[in-house]
């Protein structure tokens, strides 16, 4: 018998609203996650696929509908072709990642990032970067993962032409440079005859007239060697290869011996020389006075050829900049034919004068002002000009500079010494090697040498130099550096190795290669000194010093 009629009522409506709030949460996820760029899927945890987006359906050319909740890796099958895991069942971490991956990192909070090249459904290889991460519920249960894959072909084949760009440029900046050292140990060789043997020759009794002719050799020579050294320097600044040094010099003695080079030409135009220096001027500076002489002798040169009468000045003023350097403010004015203001902006160009009639009075190739303004860049400074026709010219460069207490080097004068003192102060006790293919270059060193007191032995490569030191104990070695069968650098090596530093020789580089690092080269490969050709007997007389000085020589081991 019923006696009664128990309604419960639940009120679940929480429950309804927290179940709608839940798949409105998923539907907005669900679509965020189509409409992202990068293709994007989602597996839970038993490895089923729950999300595939537009992207992956794009990228795979599978649908979305063909792959959801396909599980047991079909999921790769669009990426390999087979089953087996992809980044996004690596996650929890598989070794096999390491050997299947071209490149793949974990980072701290688990992320997995992948990068791999493989084959899409049309046969075009592609490379992929994906990234995946583990996704956890509330309570921090593994609850499946999250891929994301970017196709980057095209940021790939960017990079390897780039790479390949890279490489071709260093490879045409590598010819360049052993061009350049070609080029100028295949001038220097013949000039060094020139320039040397015209220098013995000025030496001789000679009647006036042949020492006119012999001068005007000279004199030729060293232009021709200027244009060369002009032309050098212009391609080794076109190709970045110019390095400066940085050396502790009196800004004094720089400006003293650019002015004595261009004495004599100012001197036979009648023209004064004179120069300024402020005050606030620093002493001694760091920086590179070789090319701040070949600035001001450019210049000063320049000021000489086109001024007929007047003054030549110099001034040089500084001003301290931000972090301790000064810039140096050099000004070369002139009272020479002037420059008409339509024609500077031609001055800075390469191979370029103001107007063909200057090149053909005056000559010149026209890259010295260029290369100046360049160096004077380099050094942190710049380059200009004023100028009224009729009246002369200013040149201004300014240079950056850092002062310093260190001891200024010696800056070397062009000015030699007379004839009649070069044997002076050389020990001619001194056993010398000379190590040169080039015949007339043998004959030329040797007559130098002969000035200066000695006789030498000659080796016509490094094979031949190992030879005769077996044989006999020499003091000296001037190597030349390239050389057939065995070139200098290596014939340096084999010495050092042979003999201990005590007994074996100083070994002077002369070479015809006078770029950038050749120096150093050549020290790095145990040599003791380094003279450039074309050699001048005083530069060979100072080598000589230099390296010799204080030496006890040995008895001949003949």
């Amino acid at each position: 018998m019923v006696t009664g009629v128990v309604h419960v009522a639940l009120n679940i409506s929480d429950r309804k609203n927290a179940e709608s709030a839940l798949k409105e949460s998923e539907r907005l996820l669900a679509t965020i996650i189509n409409f992202l760029p990068d293709a994007t899927l989602v597996i839970d945890k038993e490895g089923r696929v729950i999300s595939w987006n537009q992207a992956m359906e794009k990228m795979t050319g599978v649908k979305a509908e063909q792959i959801l909740g396909k599980g047991n890796y079909e999921h790769a099958l669009p990426f390999y072709g087979e089953r087996r895991p992809i980044l996004v069942d690596e996650v929890l971490g598989s070794d096999q990642i390491k050997r299947r991956y071209d490149k793949m990192e974990k980072q701290e909070d688990g992320t997995l990032l992948a990068e791999i090249s493989i084959p899409n459904l049309r046969g075009n290889e592609v490379h992929l970067l994906g990234s995946a991460s583990a996704l956890y519920d509330s309570n921090g249960n593994y609850w499946g993962a999250i891929e994301s894959i970017r196709d980057i072909s095209e940021r790939k084949r960017a990079e390897q032409d780039l790479q390949r760009s890279k490489e071709k440029a260093e490879s045409a900046a590598r010819v360049k440079s052993e061009f350049l050292a070609n080029m100028s140990h295949e001038i220097r060789t013949p000039m060094n005859a020139v320039i040397g043997m015209t220098d013995l020759m000025l030496d001789e009794n000679l009647t006036e007239s042949q020492r006119e002719c012999i001068e005007i050799i000279r004199n030729s020579g060293d232009t021709l060697l200027a244009i060369i050294s002009n032309i050098l320097d212009f391609t080794k600044i076109e190709a970045e290869m110019i390095e400066l040094e940085r050396q502790p010099f009196e800004l004094h003695d720089c400006l003293k011996l650019s002015l004595e080079m261009v004495a004599v030409d100012a001197n036979r135009k009648g023209l004064d020389t004179e120069y300024t220096f402020k005050d606030h001027v620093p002493k001694v500076v760091l920086g590179d006075p070789i090319r701040i002489n070949q600035i001001l002798i450019n210049l000063l040169n320049n000021a000489v050829k086109f001024t007929e009468k007047g003054k030549i000045t110099v001034s040089v003023s500084g001003k301290a900049i931000e972090g301790g350097n000064y810039e140096i403010h050099f000004a070369v004015k002139d009272t020479g034919i002037g420059i008409p203001k339509d024609k500077m902006g031609r001055l800075f160009q390469s191979f370029s004068q103001v107007d063909a009639s200057m090149a053909r009075r005056y000559g010149g190739t026209g890259l010295g002002l260029a290369i100046s303004k360049r160096l004077a860049e380099l050094m942190g400074g710049m380059m200009w000009v004023e100028s009224e026709v009729g009246k002369g010219s200013t040149f201004h460069f300014t240079i950056h500079v850092e002062p310093t207490l260190c001891d200024p080097i010696k800056i070397g004068t062009h000015n030699t010494r007379p004839m009649l003192d070069l044997k002076e102060g050389l020990d001619h006790a001194l056993r010398i090697l000379l190590a040169e293919d080039n015949a007339v270059n043998q004959i030329v060193t040797q007559r130098m040498l002969n000035k200066l007191g000695y006789k030498a032995d000659v080796a016509a490569n490094g094979i031949e130099v190992l030879r005769v030191m077996e044989r006999l104990h020499y003091d000296v070695v001037l190597m030349d550096v390239q050389m057939p069968e065995m070139d200098g650098l290596e014939a340096t090596q084999a010495i050092c190795q042979r003999w201990p530093k005590g007994e074996r020789p100083v070994i002077i580089a002369m070479t015809a290669s006078a770029l950038k690092g050749d120096r150093e080269m050549c020290l790095a490969a145990g040599m003791d000194g380094y003279v450039s050709k074309p050699v001048k007997i005083a530069m060979l007389k100072a080598a000589l010093e230099t390296c010799c000085k204080g030496r006890v020589h040995q008895k001949s081991l003949q």
